[in-house]
């Protein structure tokens, strides 16, 4: 049974750097399932913006494995996204 993110990983939040990958204005798929992310609004508000060709984030995705508990925080955090990039899909890798 799935477990939950991999401890230990790469935080993707803005005061761990999130912003050096700024100059990516190309990136069109951004992967972070399995992570121990810590992604909050303030992070999704930045990839809105700065990454314009973004239409695939993969992290936010709807639980299907069965047996899993809904995550209700992300689940807020991929509406959120959608309200502000309605454009970019949420997917499995």
């Amino acid at each position: 049974m799935y477990g939950g993110p991999i401890p230990d990983t790469l935080e993707l939040s803005l005061e761990a750097g999130l912003r050096n990958l700024g100059g990516l204005k190309e990136l069109e798929v951004f992967g972070f399932e399995g992570l121990n992310y810590r992604i909050g609004e303030r992070e999704l508000e930045w990839m809105s913006e700065e990454w314009p060709k973004l239409r695939c984030l993969r992290g936010l995705q709807v639980d299907v494995l069965r047996g899993a508990k809904p995550d209700r925080r992300r689940n807020e955090l991929r509406e959120y996204m959608m309200s502000m990039r309605p454009d970019v899909v949420h997917e499995r890798a």
